[in-house]
């Protein structure tokens, strides 16, 4: 189980959870059958789409022989590729015979958890999974973007679970968008979500255990647990050197974080408005590509190019002060050359 569901979840999801996973232990046949099937799938693979000893000999005969020999090659290799062609589509067959019973098996198992946490609690816990895992994409982008100054949280899956609980309804109205437009993969090992979650809905089972509090109170000291989990992530998962000064936390990281994201979004609404302006006019800096100029700098160079589009100096305004307060003193601007000048 991921670190990151603990903060996040109640009990009865995590429970749901557990649930679904012995479910797959009671399949015993039918995981034995699978890695049967996966097994012969992969020598199929092998034997259909790698260069083996037997090509490697025909090729040899290929090049050494003439006339009726060299005819009896050709047709040897002809019937080689056939053979080649009707282990390939046995492959492919083993597949989707797999992948057509693992989806099977996950209904099996979905039905030990509806069994014992009951349907709705089954629902609001897939659901549950679906928003965090948008909250775990969220956080990692953020991670990345502040790891560049060398500092990461000590606690990630906190730091998850505050996104989570940050979603808006724009996020959300994603999430459910995203789950309606989920389409089938005929070699896909999990059936759609939403499949799931109306196969649940038909059992409409009550369950026999619910349990609303926290996960994280299933441990005695989980944000001891939590850091040190996060440590292994950097150190295992991701392969990065992260030391006692790169780790903050998670309140302080979460602050740096946020106004990170506004600087970046602040500066993508400043290029659009920029683009605007600048499409009729062209701002001549051919004495340098990339320069440290302060904002007061570029700013005046940048108003002197355009005194005469009154229309958007007001809007230009706004953003620079709203950049401002997110950003430094001195910027690393690049200046195209060559920008083509309109009207």
């Amino acid at each position: 189980l991921g670190i990151c569901l603990f903060p996040s979840l109640n009990v009865s999801s995590v429970g749901e959870i557990v649930a679904h996973e012995c479910g797959h232990f009671s399949q015993g046949m039918g995981m034995r059958m699978s890695a049967l099937i996966r097994g012969v799938g992969s020598w199929f693979s092998k034997a259909s789409m790698f260069f083996d000893f037997r090509d490697l000999k025909l090729r040899q005969r290929m090049e050494h022989t003439e006339g009726w020999f060299r005819f009896v090659t050709v047709v040897d290799i002809c019937v080689n590729f056939l053979v080649k062609f009707v282990l390939g589509t046995f492959y492919r067959m083993s597949v989707m015979v797999d992948t057509y019973a693992s989806r099977r098996m996950e209904y099996h198992a979905d039905s030990v958890a509806v069994a014992f946490v009951g349907s709705e609690r089954f629902c609001e816990s897939s659901n549950a999974l679906e928003r965090l895992t948008l909250a775990f994409e969220k956080a990692i982008k953020e991670c990345q973007l502040l790891y560049q100054s060398g500092r990461v949280p000590d606690d990630f899956a906190t730091f998850v679970s505050i996104r989570m609980g940050e979603l808006d309804e724009h996020d959300l109205r994603w999430v459910r968008q995203r789950l309606a437009n989920e389409e089938f993969d005929m070699l896909s090992t999990h059936p759609e979500t939403r499949k799931r979650i109306a196969a649940a809905l038909r059992r409409n089972e009550d369950g026999i255990f619910g349990l609303d509090a926290p996960a994280f109170h299933l441990f005695s000291d989980f944000p001891a647990r939590a850091r040190f989990l996060t440590h292994h992530f950097y150190d295992v998962e991701c392969g990065i050197d992260v030391f006692a000064d790169n780790l903050i936390p998670v309140s302080e990281f979460d602050h740096e974080s946020k106004a990170a994201v506004k600087t970046i979004q602040g500066c993508q609404d400043y290029e659009v408005v920029c683009a605007k302006v600048v499409a009729p006019f062209t701002i001549r800096c051919s004495d340098f590509q990339w320069s440290q100029l302060s904002f007061g700098d570029l700013a005046a160079e940048f108003f002197a190019q355009c005194r005469n589009y009154e229309g958007c100096i007001s809007d230009l305004e706004a953003k620079r002060e709203e950049l401002r307060k997110h950003l430094g003193s001195r910027y690393q601007i690049r200046i195209a050359r060559g920008a083509r000048a309109r009207g």
